[in-house]
């Protein structure tokens, strides 16, 4: 069965992820990219990338959780049950 998470990711525009550096971890962790987008936020200071993201285990959320969290160009994010975003 599969679970779904939305999840947001945050950078300084100046200091912004290419996409495909963005997709990179997240099959690593069990889980797939169903749909993503990106907006810039705060008068185009941050980039943010906002994905539906499914797995077949939900320990892969925690998992990208700590890669984000280590990741120094990350600024912020979010990973929730569809619906919390």
């Amino acid at each position: 069965m599969l679970t779904y998470f939305q999840s947001s990711i945050r950078f300084h525009r100046a200091a912004t992820m290419p996409e495909q550096e963005v997709r990179a971890p997240i099959p690593r962790h069990g889980c797939t990219i169903e749909r993503i987008s990106y907006v810039l936020k705060d008068e185009g200071k941050y980039l943010e990338y906002t994905m539906l993201i499914s797995t077949r285990n939900p320990a892969g959320a925690d998992r990208l959780s700590e890669t984000l969290t280590k990741t120094n160009a990350v600024t912020g994010f979010r990973i929730s049950p569809p619906g919390e975003l």
